[in-house]
């Protein structure tokens, strides 16, 4: 009974395991997404200011996922390499570490965002009509981010020992409750957009205990204190192993306040539209992260187990499945990126300039799959140089530049080509790159054939 989790990920059938693993993961993301896009609906119908002020609050979200994400992940992939090796006691380790860190740190960020406020949001380019607002609508944010960064630990690790159910279950309960009673904080207890803060909080506290309750009773691993897990070679493993996520969600937060700078000599009107044009992608995106995460666990324990075959064929199932979909969502936005935006603003300038805007970052959507799965892939088989790279380049080396030059002489449009260019650049890059990382997993499938026959003769 205790090897059962074990026998699950490692002898199940690809296709019906990736499937089981990706579902729960997707939907948990796409819920999460759907929150965003309902929030932008409630707060659109507010204003285009509080509009332009949840977009200039999403890139501080982003960097505290982003840190919560570094140990949850760092964690959660090195607990299933452990389970895959029947390591319990190290896999603990790992999960003791990464939660206590998380809410620890974020403790300590949000105690400074709270000091500086004011400075923060203008520097990641609040308006002066959004600047109240966005304060409004941050603080109860900011107060509850521990629980929350908690719960970007709880989630992962859940979905990386096989209960990737059981982990959308979590997520989603405060996800849907924040659905439902965000419009009455809003409208009917007259509160507007710090209606919409405090209620995100209080749903975040609620996921928590869900998470919290789910992980006491399915984990394998535990986040009990002990003394042998306080070792400083975990930590530095976690920080390692967790540094892609940090850079892929930091580098993201980062370019999505660059655009934001780039946008607002453009007006709020071209805030508003570049912030509903971003979470629109941020759907799509959410699919393509659900297969990559529903990969990962399985990647992990097959890793740790040495079913190198195994690796290869669930890496394959998964660059299909993600594939067929993002040409599909990015053929639907290509055609109809107005009438999407115009369900969130019926400001003719916000639909202008974010119709146009969806469409460009639609045009490379479909690239972004062998980006997106080379990138886990690496993360969890421990090539994190190479895992790290890739957001690097992207929202970095590849956009950033761009974001400074080209506005300069096509003005909006300048900012509409910059992730384009970036995408195509990232993945003329990668492609050489998992040769390599096929190559080298060839290379330790021969390895552990050879051993493996060596021990039958002897």
């Amino acid at each position: 009974m205790q090897d059962r989790p074990y026998s699950h990920m490692v002898s199940s059938p690809v296709g019906k395991l990736l499937a089981q693993m990706a579902l729960p993961a997707i939907v948990s993301n796409l819920v999460t997404v759907i929150y965003s896009l309902v929030d932008a609906l409630y707060l659109g119908h507010l204003s285009v200011a509080a509009l332009a002020a949840s977009g200039a609050v999403m890139p501080l979200t982003i960097i505290f996922k982003s840190f919560s994400l570094l140990f949850g992940m760092g964690a959660a992939n090195k607990v299933s390499v452990c389970l895959g090796k029947k390591e319990k006691e190290e896999a603990s380790a790992y999960a003791f570490q990464g939660f206590w860190s998380s809410i620890v740190f974020c403790v300590l960020l949000a105690v400074v965002c709270l000091c500086l406020i004011h400075p923060i949001l203008r520097l990641l380019g609040s308006t002066p009509q959004a600047l109240p607002l966005a304060v409004l609508y941050l603080v109860p944010i900011l107060i509850a981010s521990p629980i929350n960064g908690a719960n970007y630990v709880l989630n992962p690790l859940l979905r990386f020992q096989g209960h990737a159910t059981m982990a959308m279950e979590g997520i989603c309960s405060g996800l849907v409750l924040n659905i439902i009673f965000e419009p009455l904080f809003i409208f009917k207890m007259g509160l507007g957009i710090l209606g919409a803060g405090i209620c995100t909080a209080l749903c975040q506290v609620f996921s928590f205990i869900v998470l919290l309750i789910f992980f006491e009773v399915k984990s394998e691993a535990k986040i009990r204190f002990k003394k042998k897990y306080f070792r400083s070679s975990v930590f530095r493993n976690l920080l390692f192993t967790g540094l892609p996520s940090l850079l892929r969600n930091g580098m993201r937060a980062l370019s999505l306040n660059l655009v934001d700078l780039a946008c607002s000599p453009f007006g709020t009107a071209a805030l508003a539209g570049v912030t509903v044009a971003n979470r629109v992608i941020t759907l799509f995106a959410s699919v393509r992260g659900g297969i990559g995460q529903g990969y990962q666990p399985i990647c992990g324990y097959a890793f740790g187990a040495g079913e190198y075959g195994r690796i290869k064929k669930a890496f394959k199932t998964s660059i299909i499945s993600c594939a067929v979909f993002l040409v599909t969502a990015s053929a639907i936005s290509l055609i109809f990126a107005p009438q999407i935006v115009s369900l969130f603003q019926k400001n003719p300038a916000v639909i202008s300039k974010g119709g146009s805007y969806l469409r460009f970052l639609s045009a490379t959507l479909s690239l972004t799959t062998l980006i997106a799965m080379f990138n886990m892939n690496c993360q969890t088989l421990g090539r994190n140089v190479m895992a790290s790279c890739v957001p690097l380049l992207r929202h970095g080396l590849y956009l950033i530049p761009w974001l400074f030059i080209l506005p300069h002489f096509f003005g909006y449009a300048g900012v509409e080509i910059c992730q384009p260019i970036a995408d195509v650049c990232t993945f003329l890059t990668v492609i050489p790159m998992q040769v390599y990382v096929h190559k080298w997993i060839n290379k330790l499938k021969g390895i552990h054939e050879r051993l493996l026959t060596q021990k039958q003769m002897s």
